[in-house]
């Protein structure tokens, strides 16, 4: 991807640090709103539901970790959900608990886009080949 532009075509280049300590609380209202909504809506939604949980964040040096916590059954583990970059405010697919992947293509997104549908998936950070919005600029 193209530094700083989102699958929605915005265009985030010019976003820090201070945007991305500013919008991250407002990000993850939207995320726990949105995954609560498709839970409650969902066929599948049983009150043991181990994904039925809410996102938190535990933030690094370069990344922020989302976590999917699960209180309801603590018999459950955290899930890492995704990877805020802090320098851009980048999503970032977790590739394992400790860090993101960073390989081509690591971009899925930005935490300004107030539709969190275009990066994310209930249970985390969409593959790269779900952005389907992003037509060419998958290519790049």
């Amino acid at each position: 991807m193209s530094g700083g532009i989102s699958p929605s075509g915005q265009d985030y280049s010019d976003f820090g640090p201070c945007e991305v300590e500013e919008e991250l609380p407002h990000f993850l209202d939207r995320l726990n709103q949105w995954r609560e909504i498709e839970h409650s809506s969902s066929p599948r939604a049983y009150a043991y539901d181990p994904h039925r949980g809410h996102c938190v964040y535990d933030r690094g040096h370069k990344y922020i970790r989302i976590v999917l916590v699960t209180p309801s059954l603590p018999e459950m583990s955290d899930k890492a959900y995704g990877f805020v970059r802090l320098s851009d405010g980048a999503l970032l697919k977790a590739q394992t608990w400790e860090g993101p992947y960073l390989g081509k293509g690591c971009v899925r997104g930005y935490i300004f886009d107030q539709d969190v549908t275009i990066a994310c998936e209930f249970y985390g950070v969409r593959y790269a080949s779900k952005l389907h919005t992003w037509g060419n600029l998958m290519r790049m």
